[in-house]
């Protein structure tokens, strides 16, 4: 199932999107009970689907604590298989249209390879300026129509668009904005919504180079000058084209200076994990997210920080007890 152009789906195309969303999913008892009647709730899927008389479900929200407090919203089973054919699709659609340098909610992207990229364009440009934004509460602001009428820019199958126009405005943050955290839809959906961004900045701007993931930025010029004028004109664009807002906290620096992005210190010849974010991995560790931590502390840590962290893994597998400072994240030489 690729292409912009398909006249119907199949019902081979729902059991394909489970087996995909079933991959390393944990088995909760919503999933037990979902996998035990599976072939009569997917048949009842694509039989809503064909009728469009699929509903989207109410979700289920709860709070977290990451670096900020934010809500997350869960959907039910059913709603994300259908966010993964959704997903599926847009993804055939847009990823070849995607700037190269967009490196979020992107299969063979992702944060480790978007650092080295930063730190790689520090490299190309040391004498450079460069200007570091991100956008404020981008999730909650992305406006539904805007958000629609760019993916009817570009998809044109009827039963594709019911399934997008269903899931967009089963969420808002307030009156015809926002996107649920939770959703595997909304990366896609994110990056379609930045995509004008992304090619104003690129083609209009004309910039020595350019860099998103999610919603954090960065922009490099040779001239300062040139630079402040081309964040007029992004700014503008975001706020007349998108309704989407800078945060305050925005800058400008030289390359050579080196800037915090993605949670790290980055410079031409150096990266390493920021203060904030060491004490975040040593607070939120725990089995699901062990993978990832791992491989941001080996890729990213001192040989001190790295030893810190072998020790909490150590305990949290119950092998053995932590050193007295491996809980304590400012016992590093790096931050």
């Amino acid at each position: 199932m690729t292409g912009k152009d398909i006249e119907h789906i199949e019902l081979n195309d729902i059991w394909e999107s489970w087996w995909q969303y079933k991959k390393g999913k944990k088995k909760t008892p919503e999933f037990y009970q979902f996998e035990y009647y599976l072939e009569n709730n997917l048949s009842k899927i694509y039989q809503d689907i064909t009728n469009r008389t699929y509903t989207h479900s109410e979700y289920r929200t709860f709070s977290v604590c990451d670096n900020k407090p934010r809500r997350i919203t869960e959907a039910c089973l059913k709603d994300k298989i259908v966010h993964r054919l959704v997903y599926d699709y847009l993804v055939s659609v847009y990823d070849e249209s995607f700037d190269y340098d967009v490196w979020s909610g992107r299969k063979g992207k992702g944060l480790i390879a978007a650092i080295f990229r930063v730190q790689k364009l520090l490299f190309k440009f040391p004498k450079s300026y460069i200007w570091k934004a991100d956008i404020r509460k981008f999730f909650d602001h992305i406006d539904h129509q805007i958000l629609y009428e760019l993916i009817e820019l570009k998809v044109n199958d009827e039963v594709f668009l019911f399934l997008i126009r269903e899931i967009i405005s089963s969420y808002s943050y307030k009156s015809g904005k926002g996107l649920p955290l939770g959703n595997l839809t909304s990366q896609i959906f994110a990056n379609i919504y930045l995509n004008e961004f992304d090619h104003f900045v690129r083609h209009n701007l004309k910039s020595d180079a350019y860099l998103r993931y999610g919603d954090d930025f960065i922009l490099i010029m040779k001239d300062r000058a040139e630079l402040c004028m081309a964040k007029k004109c992004a700014i503008e664009f975001l706020e007349d084209k998108l309704q989407l807002f800078i945060k305050e906290n925005d800058l400008i620096v030289k390359v050579n200076q080196g800037l915090k992005f993605l949670g790290m210190k980055i410079s031409v010849d150096s990266v390493f994990l920021n203060k904030r974010n060491v004490k975040r991995i040593f607070k939120k560790l725990n089995s699901n997210n062990l993978p990832s931590y791992f491989g941001l502390i080996q890729r990213f840590g001192s040989e001190e920080l790295t030893s810190n962290f072998h020790w909490k893994v150590f305990a949290l597998l119950g092998k053995h007890k932590p050193s007295p400072s491996a809980d304590n994240a400012d016992y590093c030489s790096d931050c």
